[in-house]
């Protein structure tokens, strides 16, 4: 599997493979988030901040 994330990584390095994010939400507002998914079915990624 290493070598599949290697792949895809050099795909986004060479702007070949875009990541669309919908949203993004704080850890905090997980419930939130989940319930966005349920109701909105976004094309893109919903992303979780975890902070720093």
């Amino acid at each position: 599997q290493g070598e599949i994330l290697t792949r895809c990584a050099a795909l986004i390095d060479d702007g070949k493979l875009k990541i669309e994010v919908a949203r993004t939400f704080d850890l905090a507002e997980a419930a939130a988030a989940q319930d966005f998914l349920e109701q909105q079915h976004p094309a893109g990624k919903v992303v979780l901040n975890m902070g720093q």
